[in-house]
């Protein structure tokens, strides 16, 4: 399948369009391949904002972005939410409230819904 035939369907997808139903068996792996090569890659993302606050040299001040102050992070996970892990839960009397990741900004751990 070419490149722009394959983008073609993934933006018909994005947009909530119906699937070409002309597509091959094989058309319909090579889409299934290459959403699983995205998901890993944002999933990579996602490891490197587990391990980082934000992006320095974002603000023209030279204070640091966090990950909650950007809206891209947020709409990234609304599109493929983080897996869930087997992460301690907070347990702090008085949380000072929690960050984009759900993690509780005072211990760093997940915070539990209620």
């Amino acid at each position: 399948m070419d490149k722009i035939r394959l983008d073609r369907i993934l933006s018909d997808l994005k947009h909530g369009d119906l699937i070409d139903t002309s597509l091959t068996e094989l058309e319909c792996i090579e889409i299934i391949e290459r959403n699983k090569e995205l998901e890993g890659a944002l999933r990579g993302v996602y490891g490197i904002i587990d391990d980082s606050t934000g992006v320095e040299g974002y603000h023209l001040n030279g204070a640091i972005a966090e990950w909650d102050e950007c809206p891209e992070v947020q709409e990234a996970y609304d599109v493929l939410p983080p897996a869930e892990d087997k992460e301690e839960v907070c347990t702090c009397e008085y949380w000072e409230g929690a960050n984009i990741k759900g993690k509780c900004t005072e211990c760093g751990k997940k915070i539990k819904e209620v």
